[in-house]
């Protein structure tokens, strides 16, 4: 029997609203998350769907995007760990990256949070497809997980990349609580 877990935030300082689903399926079927977001970026409106599939063990392997005004984005993560865009052509500027970081969500940090086994103190250095909302363009970042804590209730991780820094609660299902200056859980 699938597990669904569901998720809203808000902007911080703008109206804005997402609308969460995680759907564990099975080992086979793996892990389904969809999403919609409105919002706003630079004070242009947007609305936003994505779609993941992942594995179990929150290996992204396929990401769909349609955005107000864009035609969308669709890709696929092999087994090889190569990136193909939706005509299958490879992109080669993301291979080694595990995770993806789409922009207008605090999601998407649950995502190497869940995927990787973590100790308090423990620090990594991950690869990911950031895909900036609402361009939709895709470039590779380098960012910095850091597990500052680890308890029954959760945990609290440092994120940061160059130029940004943020500290983020994580509630005991591995989702971000709060991500400050730029999103709120309401539930």
């Amino acid at each position: 029997m699938p597990i669904t877990h569901t998720r809203i935030w808000q902007q911080w300082d703008n109206v804005g609203l997402e609308y969460l689903e995680l759907i564990e399926r099975n080992p086979i079927d793996g892990i389904v998350i969809e999403s919609t977001v409105i919002g706003f970026e630079d004070k242009t409106p947007f609305h936003l769907r994505y779609r993941l599939r992942c594995l179990e063990n929150y290996q992204v392997v396929r990401v769909m995007i349609s955005l107000s005004g864009h035609q969308g984005l669709d890709l696929t993560r092999l087994a090889t760990g190569q990136w193909l865009d939706e005509h299958n052509q490879p992109l080669p500027q993301l291979e080694g990256c595990h995770d993806i970081d789409i922009s207008a969500t605090p999601f998407t940090n649950t995502l190497p949070i869940r995927r990787l086994d973590w100790q308090a103190g423990q620090s990594r250095s991950l690869d990911m497809v950031y895909i900036r909302i609402p361009d939709l363009t895709i470039e590779r970042a380098t960012q910095q997980y850091t597990c500052l804590e680890k308890h029954e209730r959760g945990s609290v991780f440092e994120y940061s990349q160059p130029g940004f820094k943020a500290i983020l609660p994580i509630d005991s299902d591995g989702f971000v609580q709060n991500y400050p200056e730029l999103f709120r859980r309401l539930s």
